[in-house]
């Protein structure tokens, strides 16, 4: 369901990208990801060498689901 809602807002502001109204297009995560994703970052965060970064985990998503905000 929120997904759906993002499309929409994203299609009827003419593909404004959601992180940012000034941009249009997606938004490039590929920064992020790599600096969540390095060796050392994960160390300076306690994180395990096993886990990694992604924009997208569908399992988190479900299990978030009843958090969304309610019209």
């Amino acid at each position: 369901m929120f997904g759906v809602t993002m499309d929409k807002l994203v299609s009827g502001g003419g593909g404004v990208n959601i992180y940012n109204y000034r941009e249009f297009g997606t938004y490039d995560f590929s920064d992020v990801i790599g600096y969540l994703n390095d060796t050392a970052t994960k160390t300076m965060y306690h994180v395990p060498s096993m886990i990694n970064y992604s924009d997208v985990n569908t399992t988190v998503y479900a299990h978030m689901g009843n958090d969304f905000m309610q019209s």
